[in-house]
């Protein structure tokens, strides 16, 4: 059974990969087209507006940001002795449900809601940029992967720098 603060950590994240995936989707890309007005060069204006660069670029600065708040989670659950497997697997579980759940409904939706699903998986697109299925499934599980363990590396340096945890 969760406790409410395992509950608040998985609700927190789950939340935070929604509003950074929607935030990341259409912000990044806008600052690269932005961007391409700057440069006069045409074969840079081709790479900065490729939909796979915007794609990646957006995946990676909502990775660095999960990333940053997942640290200092680490370092804080460690020092509060709130650090533990099982919340960090539901934590993983309910992130990748929570991005994964609506790509089933996407061969399934009319055209406003398939457009505004196409706008939540843009983060994906770089992976596998026609088949949905596949790009959200790699490009999520690699995401967790990652956050997980930049998770357990904080808590090792936490534990590190103070040993009488």
């Amino acid at each position: 059974m969760l406790t409410f603060d395992q509950l608040k950590f998985v609700v927190k994240y789950c939340v935070l990969t929604v509003v950074l995936n929607i935030g990341c989707g259409i912000l990044v890309p806008l600052l690269m087209d932005v961007m391409t007005n700057i440069i006069a060069d045409d074969s840079a204006q081709a790479v900065l507006t490729s939909e796979s660069l915007q794609s990646f670029c957006a995946w990676i600065v909502m990775f660095a940001f999960l990333c940053w708040v997942i640290w200092e989670d680490g370092k804080r659950n460690t020092a509060y002795g709130r650090f533990d497997l099982f919340s960090s697997i539901i934590c993983c579980a309910a992130m990748f449900l929570v991005y994964f759940a609506p790509v089933l409904f996407m061969d399934h939706a009319t055209e406003i809601p398939k457009m505004l699903l196409t706008q939540y998986f843009v983060t994906s697109k770089w992976v596998n940029g026609s088949d949905y299925t596949s790009a959200v499934i790699i490009a999520q599980l690699l995401l967790i992967a990652l956050l997980m363990a930049v998770y357990f590396v904080s808590h090792a340096i936490y534990l590190k720098k103070h040993p009488d945890v």
